[in-house]
């Protein structure tokens, strides 16, 4: 997977699980793949060590990936995004079921 496709997927992951990561690996996450800091940037930011900082990304990528293999959310999220993008393609005419179904898209 390349760089770019992995940090969009973590940034996904980290819409769906960010409140299973503590306070500092989320901070230094969202950072990170969000906000394209780089790790001594997010070190200053956070006055930590540059080590630190790769350490707290290390287990929250392990942490993201190990939620993501138990409960399969983003993966349903791009199912259902799909599906609802289908879906409005096929509503023709009907405005309300499109609003309905952007609607719900929205949510998602």
């Amino acid at each position: 997977m390349k760089d770019l496709e992995r940090s969009v997927e973590i940034s996904e992951m980290l819409r769906l699980y960010s409140g299973m990561l503590t306070p500092r690996q989320l901070q230094a996450a969202v950072l990170y793949f969000d906000n394209d800091q780089s790790l001594a940037e997010i070190a200053e930011q956070l006055s930590i060590t540059r080590q630190s900082v790769k350490d707290s990304l290390a287990a929250s990528v392990k942490k993201l990936y190990e939620l993501e293999n138990a409960l399969n959310l983003q993966q349903k999220s791009v199912y259902l995004d799909k599906m609802c993008s289908e879906a409005i393609g096929r509503a023709g005419n009907n405005a309300e079921l499109k609003k309905l179904l952007e609607q719900l898209r929205v949510m998602l």
